[in-house]
């Protein structure tokens, strides 16, 4: 017959490892959404869009070596302070995402479970109160558990770069470079939109895919850190009503913006959405996709 006391450590145990499966499911359905995640990371403007990209899978590696060691219960106490301070340091940063996007997907369980701050910051409060209630837990101790928990370190943290690299690490190692079409111009048959005057980025979507609403998203957070705003033209395909549909999902600035047909969009985009072409006066100078443009890329082109 169980005495209280084993009662107490059986149900401390049960939610210490029901605490381990929830950072393990949060790692996962942020690595699942992992362009939503870098995005968004991106668009609190602390930082580049290669650098964000790294610390959204910094924080996954993070969530995932929390999970697997409370789970084995290796250095509990120690696993324990990190884990109360990294949830403290994401309820501060979600008090502050609650003024500028209240309810902007915080992608802390990514688009699997998607939260706005304020329902986040009271996830963050239960999970606070079931650590506190495990603080009691014994750790283990054996012989190998050094080893174990140097391989965990290496295994969290290596695991969600296998799995997906961030663009600037995976362009630099197959040195992957857009072709640049100097020779080329752009013609549309609609004109409404002066993409023959000056220096232009030109993208072109459809309103429904994925990576199109997240170009539109990264277009529009670099457009804001740069200033530059009066240059960007939007094409798409598709019905009208559909549109304010896509400014809502990717939360781009609603730029000037036409529609064209199917057959001449996919012609020009070379059958790959989204493209993201610049152009001065008419020609073509070179053409990206959603993981190839970057800030730097922009910037320089608006700057030479």
């Amino acid at each position: 017959m169980l005495n209280s006391r084993s009662i107490k450590t059986q149900v401390i145990s049960l939610i210490r490892i029901l605490v381990g499966l929830i950072f393990i499911f949060s790692a996962i359905s942020k690595i699942w959404g992992i362009d939503h995640f870098e995005v968004y990371i991106f668009s609190q403007n602390f930082f580049g869009f290669d650098f964000s990209s790294l610390i959204a899978r910094l924080i996954i590696s993070g969530e995932l070596f929390i999970g697997v060691m409370l789970i084995l219960n290796l250095y509990f106490e120690k696993i324990l302070m990190f884990t109360f301070f990294l949830i403290t340091f994401f309820t501060f940063f979600l008090i502050y995402a609650i003024f500028k996007a209240p309810d902007e997907n915080c992608n802390c369980f990514g688009n699997i479970l998607p939260l706005n701050a304020v329902e986040s910051i009271f996830k963050n409060i239960i999970l606070i109160i079931l650590l506190f209630v495990i603080r009691q837990n014994k750790t283990w101790g054996f012989k190998y558990r050094r080893i174990i928990f140097i391989s965990t370190i290496i295994l969290t943290v290596s695991l969600p770069l296998i799995i997906s690299s961030p663009d600037f690490i995976y362009y630099k190692i197959f040195n992957t470079t857009e072709i640049t079409e100097k020779e080329q111009y752009l013609e549309l048959d609609n004109n409404t939109l002066p993409y023959k005057q000056g220096k232009k980025l030109i993208a072109f979507y459809s309103m429904k895919c994925k990576y199109c609403l997240l170009a539109a998203k990264k277009i529009s957070i670099i457009s804001k850190r740069t200033g530059i705003k009066d240059n960007i033209l939007y094409y798409f395909f598709g019905e009208p009503e559909n549109l304010p549909q896509f400014w809502q999902k990717s939360n781009s600035t609603v730029f000037p913006h036409a529609i064209i047909s199917f057959d001449e969009l996919m012609h020009i985009a070379k059958g790959k959405l989204p493209a993201i072409l610049l152009v001065e006066n008419g020609k073509i100078m070179n053409r990206y996709s959603y993981r190839t443009f970057t800030e730097d890329v922009f910037a320089e082109f608006f700057t030479e």
